[in-house]
Formats: structure tokens, sequence, C-alpha cells
């Protein structure tokens, strides 16, 4: 299937790079032993990763996405936190200008 996409890009004037393409093998626990053979593209040998991010998502072989969720959990907790500590010092400006105060 790799020599297709290969020879369709060839064809087509497709530019793959060999060098930064990877694979990833998704497996079932069960299946942990199971033989995957090497693959190649234009004659290159492709390199087999346990996890890669993709469009800033973090993909994993072993079909978790704590880390990814981690991630986006402390993103989200700085992002309020972060909004807080301005709505306070907003709100302190406001207090101190003399302004009224719609919110506490």
């Amino acid at each position: 299937m790799l020599d297709i996409c290969a020879n369709f890009a060839v064809s087509n004037f497709i530019i793959f790079n060999e060098k930064k393409t990877m694979c990833m093998c998704f497996k079932l626990n069960s299946l942990n032993g199971l033989f995957v053979p090497t693959l190649c593209l234009y004659g290159v040998l492709l390199t087999f990763v346990t996890s890669n991010t993709y469009l800033g998502v973090t993909i994993h072989d072993k079909h978790q996405d704590d880390d990814d969720i981690m991630r986006y959990v402390k993103s989200l907790c700085s992002g309020i936190i972060h909004g807080s500590t301005c709505l306070h010092a907003f709100q302190r400006a406001l207090e101190t200008s003399g302004q009224p105060v719609g919110f506490k």
C-alpha cells in the first residue's frame, strides 16, 4: 500500500518526507506479542513510535489520551487562574477610580 501511495505521489508531483514520516501500530493488549513488519517509503526504513503529537493532539499506541487530557486541563486551569487575576485587578482598578462596580 505504501508503494501505491509513493507511486501516486511521484506521478502527481506530491512529495512525502520520508525522514519525518513515522508509523504507529495500534494493537489490543491481548495482541502485544504480534509481529509488526518493517515498512519502507522510497526505500527508506520508517521509524515506529509509541506516541506522537499531531495538530496539537498527542496520540498513543496504547489507546490512552490521559497525557493530552491533562495538558488540556492544565491549560484551562491556567486560563481560569489568569482570568480570575485579571478580573480582580480590573475590579480594584474600578474601585480606585470611583466608578461603580457591577460585580463582586
